[in-house]
């Protein structure tokens, strides 16, 4: 009988890596270096919105519902490459549905970012039925272009360390956790499938989420105060 001398060996265990995300100086120093260029409003939406980049290269301004202040994310771009096809038609751009019936969502918008995407698009009523975002020749943004192009030489302007432009994503919800969000909110914000996916992914700041609400109900069970009311509920 023949035996597989690997049945023996354990597998290696996975080493889920820390999820990037820009500390807040980084934060400010980009946004500071990202002022006036053409991508603004780009940036200033990946960090709000936290929206994947496929969805913010595929958002067409009929999914903008600037009066209500909403983003439907319907479709997220997908660059697809096929060998079979002749030269120069091998790599080609289309738009498909989100990575999830979970990214199927929609995003709320602060008053400043809506007001900062009206002017972005001109103030033009109605909104255009274009992409949001493309080139300086209307054509749809290629990631990896972007990233050469825009994105890298963005970072080293504004003196940071070299990010993926993921982190930006990575940022929003791990700001929104440390700064009380609910995780549902966030998972929702993020079209994730699940609350234990977001929570998962975002680990590494729930011992700063459960530092502060231990400091919370420390506090509130001191003064005998319940943390979800307000004083005059009290009375």
């Amino acid at each position: 009988m023949k035996i597989n001398p690997m049945t023996a060996v354990e597998s290696p265990k996975t080493v889920k890596p820390d999820t990037e995300y820009l500390i807040d100086d980084h934060v400010r120093k980009v946004i500071a270096a990202a002022s006036g260029n053409q991508y603004e409003t780009l940036y200033w939406l990946a960090l709000h919105a936290g929206m994947r980049w496929g969805e913010l290269a595929g958002l067409l301004w009929k999914d903008v519902d600037l009066d209500k202040g909403v983003i439907h994310v319907r479709r997220a771009q997908q660059e697809i490459y096929d060998p079979t096809a002749p030269k120069g038609k091998r790599h080609r751009i289309e738009l498909g549905p989100p990575k999830s019936k979970a990214g199927r969502r929609s995003i709320r918008l602060g008053e400043s970012m809506a007001a900062m995407m009206r002017l972005h698009c001109g103030n033009t009523t109605p909104l255009p039925a274009v992409r949001v975002f493309t080139t300086m020749n209307g054509q749809p943004l290629r990631k990896s272009n972007f990233g050469r192009r825009e994105w890298k030489p963005l970072l080293k302007a504004a003196g940071v360390p070299d990010y993926q432009f993921k982190s930006l994503r990575h940022t929003m919800a791990t700001m929104a956790l440390t700064h009380g969000v609910h995780g549902k909110t966030v998972q929702e914000r993020l079209g994730h499938s699940s609350i234990v996916l977001t929570l998962d992914t975002y680990s590494s700041v729930i011992p700063e989420v459960a530092q502060e609400a231990a400091a919370v109900l420390e506090s509130a069970l001191q003064t005998g105060t319940n943390p979800g009311t307000n004083a005059s509920e009290q009375q």
